[in-house]
């Protein structure tokens, strides 16, 4: 009896999720959940068995022995077994209780792992969308077909990778496999049918798809397939959750295109370890704030690198999801135009405008652009100065976060920064400079704009600019 009691209590202590394989972890609890399961039944007949002899005992002591006793030292002997028998009753009922409880709690961490083993790495979702090569089949290949294989195989021998890639997207049809319930893509079409209105700014329309989605925040930049979105929203949820179970907080960045909004979210992220999630569907300015994400969001452990414009829908439903706290990033909007400008041109491989073209021929777009952004800037400043019960804006600027990353981390989340963050702050500082490689990433001087247009475009573009935006970012013309 003893060594089983001992061998319970040894096997009662549950241990923590193995964080580095989810697969074996499940196992070692499977198995973990036998033991409890053994002990608990092997508990069970012993508090039976003891709850039989208690009772004998309990009979002979208030009733008396069914044979006569002879002498008081029988009697008393009886006594003590009873007694006996009764603390051990009692102590192996509350052993049992114990063991009842392990019991639940593994079983309970058993099937949550499972359940997460079973959403993360789903391999059916993939083969739901896949390429239609159909059209390419010796015996029906068309000549423009021909020139289409041909045309690729140039761009992959000549490196043009990306290019390719490309190509094939535009000129290839996805097939949809067939699935047991149509209803699986409920949602997916309900966030296209989303993105879409929200770039026709028709934002309310837009919203009403937006209570469609069933599925959690993907991750920035992730629209592609339906495949893609839930399978990334799967794997951020997670990486989220761990960031909060490890103390981790959040930040919700809201920036103007082309003031460092890339650089400032990638660092936050590799900083405190936590992923950057939508909390929009649509196109850049032109999107729409989701409930659901934005509920996700600001629980904690994750950051955005969002640009969505003050709409009333918006703000309004960030103040619902208790976000609390908004941090708007901007820069001088002609220098934002400019670049947006030169990004484009530069990514033109045609030749049509070369990197180095003039922009003098570019003066109105230049002045369109500029203000877009200024009438972006002005709304979010507006919200700022309706001091929202609910909702604070905290601003910071391009020439912050390029001068000082590391600052800014520390501003933004102050004494809830963890210490792997701060050693990994430690670390950039003294490396600042060095910026991330990629698409985004366009190291400009500022102030290009003013030797590329004549007077009257910069002129033009001081006039239209609010009075809000000049002072708020202390411009000069």
């Amino acid at each position: 009896m003893q060594r089983v009691i001992n061998f319970l209590k040894k096997n009662l202590r549950i241990r923590k999720c193995c964080t580095a394989s989810l697969a074996a972890e499940r196992e070692r609890l499977v198995a973990e959940v036998a033991t409890y399961r053994h002990a608990f039944e092997s508990t069970a007949v012993d508090r039976d068995r003891l709850a039989a002899e208690l009772k004998a005992t309990k009979e002979i002591v208030e009733v008396g022995p069914t044979k006569p006793v002879r002498s008081a030292d029988g009697v008393e002997a009886h006594k003590h077994s009873f007694e006996t028998a009764a603390g051990d009753h009692d102590r192996l009922a509350a052993q049992l209780e114990t063991y009842k409880s392990a019991l639940e709690s593994t079983a309970a961490d058993r099937n949550r792992i499972a359940r997460i083993l079973s959403e993360v790495a789903n391999p059916l979702d993939a083969g739901n969308f896949r390429f239609d090569f159909s059209r390419f089949h010796p015996e029906k290949v068309a000549p423009e077909d021909a020139e289409l294989i041909e045309a690729l195989v140039k761009r992959f021998e000549s490196g043009a990778y990306d290019e390719m890639i490309g190509l094939l997207l535009s000129n290839t049809k996805i097939g949809i496999a067939h699935v047991n319930d149509i209803n699986y893509f409920k949602p997916f079409a309900a966030y296209y049918l989303g993105c879409l209105f929200a770039t026709q700014n028709r934002f309310d329309k837009a919203a009403k798809f937006a209570e469609l989605l069933e599925f959690d925040a993907p991750p920035d930049g992730t629209d592609f397939l339906p495949y893609d979105l839930r399978q990334g929203s799967r794997l951020n949820l997670y990486s989220q959750q761990i960031g909060l179970e490890r103390g981790k907080p959040g930040a919700v960045i809201v920036s103007l295109t082309k003031s460092a909004s890339s650089l400032l979210s990638t660092s936050i992220s590799a900083a405190l370890q936590i992923p950057i999630l939508k909390l929009t569907i649509g196109q850049g300015a032109r999107s729409v704030v989701v409930k659901r994400w934005a509920d996700q969001v600001a629980r904690g452990g994750a950051t955005t690198h969002e640009h969505f414009r003050a709409e009333k829908i918006n703000v309004e439903t960030v103040r619902q999801s208790n976000i609390g706290t908004i941090w708007l990033q901007l820069r001088d909007p002609r220098d934002a135009a400019f670049s947006i400008l030169r990004m484009r041109n530069e990514a033109i491989a045609s030749g049509v405008i070369a990197p180095e073209a003039p922009f003098a021929e570019e003066a109105e777009q230049f002045a369109m652009v500029c203000q877009s952004m200024a009438g972006w800037i002005d709304n979010w400043l507006a919200v700022s100065r309706a001091k929202l019960p609910d909702l604070k804006i905290n601003v910071i600027t391009y020439a912050e976060v390029i001068g000082d990353t590391p600052g800014v981390i520390r501003r933004i989340f102050g004494d809830r920064l963890p210490d792997d963050a701060a050693k990994w702050i430690q670390e950039f500082s003294d490396r600042q400079g060095a910026l991330p490689a990629g698409p985004n990433f366009r190291k400009g001087v500022g102030g290009e704009w003013r030797s590329i247009f004549d007077a009257k475009t910069r002129d033009r573009v001081w006039s239209q600019t609010p009075k809000s935006v000049k002072s708020a970012l202390s411009l000069d013309r």
